[in-house]
């Protein structure tokens, strides 16, 4: 019983799954009703309305990334510390 008090608590925001997990679905998420409309948007939509709807695209990709280097950032930090460790450089 002693052994899970003792137990260390890590916050899920430095788990680096987390991070992976998050940008993956986030990016699915968000541009699933585009690409389910894409054949209707290109058919009856103007250039501009296009445009647009492809820049949320780029915008939703960047983010995915940004999301994709923290979770990168935190594979290489070890639990629980501050310490940095670079495994993967």
């Amino acid at each position: 019983m002693q052994l899970m008090h003792a137990l260390p608590t890590v916050s899920v925001f430095r788990f680096y799954p987390f991070w992976i997990n998050t940008a993956v679905f986030y990016y699915f998420g968000a541009s699933f009703l585009l690409f389910i409309s894409r054949n209707y948007i290109f058919k009856t939509q103007t250039v501009e309305f296009i445009n647009m709807t492809w820049s949320f695209h780029n915008l939703n990709n960047i983010i995915k990334n940004i999301l994709f280097a923290i979770g990168i950032y935190y594979a290489g930090v070890k639990p629980g510390s501050n310490q940095k460790v670079y495994k993967y450089l």
